[in-house]
């Protein structure tokens, strides 16, 4: 339970990716637990199919994003404990979501609250996005939360395209 200690520390703000293991078998169980609670999460009100379209998209497009963002900043070495730390905490906030969207689907009276607190979840992942990103690149937080917020827009508009609303 250590390892889900940090998680919870680095989704506090209180550690950032440099306090994670660099380890390729953490990384790929982090990716493997994220895509599980992902499709469950995405399957609640999609078909099995998007749902895992869905999840597996999402943390190759943060990857690519990650991979990108370090190479350019002449800190490729610390990839794997950055994308671990990013996956990692995207896991923890989907299954925070996991109740809101159940209550919301058995009690539609409470589905615009529900939505707001998904909407605070979703601002709460940038903002731990930036934060690894400030910790990753060694750049200021708020250099590190646009960073995040161009990311979330970019990885939105290729879900919405790739997966319309209908």
């Amino acid at each position: 339970m250590p390892l889900v200690k940090r998680f919870v520390d680095i989704c506090l703000f209180r550690n950032g990716p440099q306090d994670l293991p660099a380890s390729r078998f953490l990384l790929g169980l982090v990716i493997v637990l994220n895509v599980l609670v992902s499709v469950f999460l995405a399957g609640l009100e999609a078909d099995l199919p998007q749902a895992m379209l869905q999840s597996l998209l999402a943390p190759a497009l943060l990857a690519i994003f990650l991979f990108g963002l370090l190479k350019f900043s002449k800190h490729s070495n610390r990839y794997t404990q950055t994308l671990t730390a990013g996956i990692g905490g995207d896991a923890l906030i989907t299954v925070l979501a996991i109740p809101l969207v159940l209550i919301s689907l058995a009690i539609p009276d409470a589905r615009a609250y529900m939505g707001l607190l998904l909407f605070a979840l979703m601002l709460w992942e940038m903002a731990v996005i930036g934060h690894i990103i400030r910790h990753a690149m060694e750049i200021p937080y708020m250099a590190g939360l646009g960073l995040a917020l161009a990311y979330t827009a970019l990885s939105y508009r290729i879900m919405m395209a790739l997966f319309p609303l209908t």
